[in-house]
């Protein structure tokens, strides 16, 4: 079997899933936007903590720049409260 098979690349509705939980219980959905710019400023190491946030969910194979480019694409795209 080849590795693309055995490996399926992430739904796109998977991913917002994810991504959902990590804003939901990391940033906080009231004010997601602004924690979001503060959280990178506060944590220069953000990507390890986004990574270790799934570990401990138990989902190791998250790639956290995947998840950085979804909710940096979410600010621009979706602006305002969490929707």
């Amino acid at each position: 079997m080849e590795l693309a098979q055995q490996f399926p690349a992430r739904h796109p509705l998977e991913t917002e899933d994810l991504v959902a939980r990590f804003v939901e219980d990391e940033l906080g959905r009231h004010d997601w936007a602004s924690n979001w710019a503060a959280y990178k400023t506060q944590y220069p190491n953000y990507l390890d903590r986004i990574r270790n946030f799934f570990h401990r969910q138990g989902d190791d194979d998250i790639n956290p720049e995947t998840v950085v480019r979804h909710i940096d694409n979410m600010v621009i795209s979706r602006p305002g409260r969490w929707r």
